[in-house]
């Protein structure tokens, strides 16, 4: 079956850190990501770009969460990008867990002040259901 929706991509990225050092590229990556997307097909008009200030926790859940299930039906295509920090947690059981640090993302309150790879999971699955195939990258630093 062949998808013949819309391509929508969400590209979020942070630099000016308050918790952690600062990045030089990542802003310019998701840009560049952005560019790149809608040379291949994605309309500008669905490229949804959150750099920096744009690019805490709280706009990235309701992005995922609450924009892309209002934006995607059925045969669209959805890719989600984050360009940024990401730091590894285990928990006090020793299971290994994968976090990507928001700008606003505080490392010493990593359970809730950043972002795990099951919240991902969790508010991606808000959109699956209504967009054809939904994908993630996430070229994060530890």
């Amino acid at each position: 079956m062949k998808a013949t929706g819309t391509y929508i991509t969400t590209s979020t990225a942070g630099e000016s850190y308050r918790h952690m050092d600062n990045l030089e590229h990542s802003c310019a990556d998701a840009k560049a990501v952005a560019g790149v997307l809608a040379d291949v097909g994605f309309d500008s008009d669905h490229v949804f770009l959150r750099t920096d200030e744009q690019a805490t926790r709280q706009n990235i859940q309701d992005l995922l969460c609450a924009d892309m299930a209002r934006k995607t039906g059925p045969n669209d295509r959805l890719l989600v990008f984050f360009a940024g920090h990401g730091q590894d947690y285990t928990t006090p059981a020793g299971r290994k867990l994968g976090y990507f640090v928001p700008v606003d993302g505080d490392p010493e309150y990593i359970t809730s002040r950043c972002i795990s790879m099951s919240d991902v999971e969790t508010w991606s699955d808000s959109t699956r259901p209504w967009a054809w195939s939904c994908c993630s990258a996430w070229p994060a630093c530890c």
